[in-house]
């Protein structure tokens, strides 16, 4: 089938393939056009193909359960995922940056927040550029990414000129594209402090050291 945008009226899962049983690789937000290539039916269920995973567009919707009890916190030393931002078609010269929130499939640990590094990618051949203006600037996307809890990232983006120019308002602020954002959090190993007993002993000694010899010695 030809490819189509689909709007979601309802937080969508996307799944690994197009079924219930498979794994849900993220939530996409209502409002969201999805770029559809190709559906599949399973059961009652309609799944569409997109960027980011099988987007479940007719059937019933699990209410997704983000609690530490359903989730734990990830052992990877290197966790690497997708989101699909999607487009932003009311952005203008007051409103040109738009905020979401996404998840994580597993819990990060604190200590590998700040590692948290996010890229602008289309398809499998990596399209970074949101194109060109008519005297070959690049348009590109800037993403300010910030992780507000284990399981939750809040994604900033908005579109700028290459080299470090704002777009005029007659070549747009906004973009169409199904905006799908790639992440790679490096975790690095926990730090396990030890207790030395002998610190305790040291410190007595450079305090003067025991007291019995102060006794024999006067």
């Amino acid at each position: 089938m030809a490819a189509e945008s689909v709007k979601t009226d309802r937080v969508t899962p996307l799944y690994k393939t197009a079924s219930k049983k498979s794994t849900i690789q993220l939530y996409v937000q209502s409002g969201v056009t999805l770029h559809v290539s190709e559906t599949k039916t399973d059961g009652d269920c309609k799944f569409g193909k997109t960027p980011g995973g099988w987007a479940l567009l007719e059937g019933k919707v699990d209410a997704p359960n983000f609690s530490s009890k359903k989730q734990k916190m990830t052992n990877k030393k290197m966790v690497q995922g997708t989101w699909v931002f999607g487009p932003y078609a009311e952005a203008t010269a007051e409103e040109q940056e738009v905020t979401r929130t996404f998840k994580f499939a597993e819990g990060i640990p604190e200590r590998a927040w700040s590692a948290l590094c996010v890229k602008v990618t289309h398809d499998v051949n990596s399209v970074y550029s949101g194109g060109f203006n008519r005297k070959d600037r690049e348009h590109v996307y800037v993403l300010v990414p910030r992780v507000i809890d284990a399981y939750t990232c809040e994604l900033k983006a908005n579109k700028r000129l290459y080299p470090h120019e704002v777009p005029k308002e007659k070549e747009g602020y906004a973009w169409s594209s199904d905006l799908t954002i790639a992440y790679t959090i490096r975790v690095p190993k926990e730090e396990v402090e030890s207790e030395d007993e002998s610190d305790d002993d040291g410190g007595n000694a450079l305090l003067g050291g025991d007291s019995s010899d102060d006794d024999s010695s006067s």
